[in-house]
């Protein structure tokens, strides 16, 4: 299948955390009912404090003497505060192979949509130099965005109107992620990390992956190129990097390889002369190709 938009949730697929932390929403609640000027007992808090909203949160919200609405409005405003505040403070931090999704913006519209707060996923593209996202969606901080998350498909909807997408994959790691994107009409793919990686899915994805390194290389033909050696090379132990994982391949003077191409074990190679060329097949650009050479640092290649 091929897409012209991805699109990705945030917490447990870019950012390392799947969930905003309890002690966000403890304080976020108190900080709330200050700013209302209330009493509430501590009985009351634990409805408060809850991360989803409640018949008994909606109760105590009307005994205490406030709308559900406006403690609740509250409520998420002070937590996207503290939760930015993470972020800015490096506490929370993308996973590393975020780096690999600036390589897919020549093929892809990219995106993010996420169940947290709007102001939460702006703060996150910010801090972290995600600024080639095309749209990134969360939710507001109404109860009507709190009904609005996923599984329901309304965000991923809007984000398709937005980038206006004919054929687009939603990067999640929750069942929750692959329901939405089914009930949107789009195909999704399950990002397994350690800490989902029991997870059963009851709707199966079009594809599971072991991170976005794996997820770049089944879903972008676009890379690769040649590339020619700089430097004089004699006998040495010599193999090419020819993919986004640094999966190798030993290779010959004016070799053509198929990347990504795997190797077990370095094997010796005759002297390759400058200006010898090494191509990785695999359409047009030139991405994380360089040169090994054994006890030496790496030796650069030049692209053509």
């Amino acid at each position: 299948m091929t897409y012209d938009a991805v699109l990705f949730d945030m917490e447990g697929v870019l950012l390392k955390g799947s969930e905003t932390a309890s002690w966000i929403y403890r304080t976020a609640a108190g900080k709330a009912i200050d700013d209302l000027g209330l009493q509430a007992t501590h009985h009351d808090m634990a409805a408060l404090e809850d991360f989803h909203y409640t018949q008994k949160m909606q109760s105590t919200c009307e005994r205490i003497g406030v709308s559900a609405e406006e403690f609740w409005e509250r409520r998420e405003a002070h937590a996207a505060e503290l939760e930015n505040q993470q972020l800015r403070d490096g506490e929370r931090e993308p996973f590393a192979d975020v780096r690999v999704l600036e390589e897919l913006v020549p093929s892809f519209t990219l995106g993010v949509v996420s169940n947290n707060r709007q102001a939460t996923v702006d703060q996150m593209t910010s801090v972290y130099g995600l600024d080639y996202m095309n749209v990134a969606i969360g939710r507001d901080h109404s109860l009507k965005g709190y009904y609005d998350r996923k599984p329901e498909p309304t965000m991923i909807a809007a984000a398709l109107r937005d980038i206006n997408a004919k054929s687009a994959l939603y990067v999640g790691d929750s069942p929750k992620d692959i329901v939405a994107a089914d009930r949107a009409g789009i195909d999704s793919a399950f990002v397994r990390r350690s800490h989902n990686a029991d997870t059963e899915l009851e709707h199966p994805p079009i594809m599971e992956v072991g991170g976005l390194v794996e997820l770049a290389d089944r879903i972008d033909d676009n890379w690769g190129g040649g590339a020619t050696c700089c430097y004089p090379v004699d006998s040495r132990n010599c193999r090419i990097v020819c993919s986004r994982s640094g999966e190798s391949k030993i290779v010959d003077p004016d070799t053509t390889i198929s990347a990504p191409a795997r190797i077990q074990s370095p094997e010796t190679v005759g002297s390759i002369p400058p200006s010898t060329s090494i191509r990785c097949v695999n359409n047009s650009r030139v991405l994380s190709i360089r040169l090994i050479v054994s006890g030496m640092n790496d030796w650069p290649l030049k692209p053509e």
